[in-house]
């Protein structure tokens, strides 16, 4: 059996949201919540961010970040490969960051 996506409407919104249905046909509601959690707290933390420090080296940090945790993620929770290529280019991002975010 496919997962799929199962479509639910909210009548007080009237805006479709999409719950993921697994392949046991059970929905992961409380993924959903939490993935929308996690939105609505790296944006307040992007936010206070640029209260105190400029775009030009919020930016950077913020989306290198990701990059890099997206990778790590992946390697530890995932058993993705992780190849000398991979590491390099950790590297050389976090380096190119500190380059440009430097006074």
């Amino acid at each position: 059996m496919r997962s799929r996506f199962v479509y639910k409407t909210w009548d007080a919104t009237h805006f479709q949201v999409a719950f993921y249905s697994g392949p046991y046909g059970h929905n992961h509601q409380l993924a959903n919540v939490l993935a929308v959690a996690c939105y609505a707290s790296a944006f307040l933390a992007y936010a206070a961010a640029l209260t105190r420090l400029p775009l030009s080296v919020v930016n950077p940090i913020v989306t290198s970040g990701t990059t890099v945790m997206v990778a790590i993620i992946g390697f530890t929770l995932f058993r993705e490969p992780m190849r000398a290529t991979t590491c390099i280019g950790i590297a050389t991002v976090i380096f190119g960051v500190l380059l440009i975010t430097r006074n």
